[in-house]
């Protein structure tokens, strides 16, 4: 399968899709990020490495950064924790939907804004428990304040694009 990892950072992800034997995009906006990337990626058999490009630049212009790699669309988009730091869902989403080929999957990893009480209350930090019940946003442990979606949001945000949810997995509910 032909895969795009959009954030794809140090490549985590990217590398477990290549070492499963598909051809991999790995994007990024950090130079430095990808050079840490390729620094793994060096240490990986030759028929790893030959499945894996690695293009700096943000997801935002994915249809473009992908160019001729993008022909015909990608069989699955990755696009995980990336999210989260956005202002506006709608120039990444449109993005995306016009790199994942007709009937493939994108797969979206977000904060879940469902269970976003949980953790400051496990800590006991009832103020915080408070804001979490009141919004979709929170200060991450970066000290940096991001956004959780919940899936009817995913959902409103994903419609216009043509993409549509087909599961929702309550991953991390209950820690961080």
């Amino acid at each position: 399968k032909r895969v795009l990892d959009v954030g794809c950072g140090l490549g985590a992800q990217a590398l477990r899709v290549a070492r499963l034997g598909h051809d991999v995009v790995g994007l990024d906006p950090s130079p430095d990020l990808l050079d840490r990337f390729r620094a793994d990626l060096d240490g990986e058999p030759p028929a790893v490495r030959d499945r894996v490009r690695l293009v700096v630049g943000p997801g935002e212009q994915a249809p473009d950064l992908a160019g001729p790699l993008a022909a015909g669309g990608f069989d699955l988009v990755l696009c995980h924790g990336v999210l989260m730091y956005l202002d506006d869902d709608a120039p990444m989403l449109a993005a995306l939907a016009a790199v994942v080929r007709p009937g493939g999957l994108l797969s979206l990893l977000v904060r879940n804004g469902v269970g976003l009480a949980m953790r400051p209350g496990l800590l006991g930090d009832w103020a915080q428990v408070h804001r979490a019940l009141d919004g979709a946003g929170y200060t991450n442990r970066l000290g940096l304040d991001v956004r959780a979606h919940t899936p009817a949001g995913l959902d409103a945000a994903l419609a216009p694009h043509g993409l549509t949810r087909r599961r929702w997995w309550g991953v991390r509910t209950f820690t961080d």
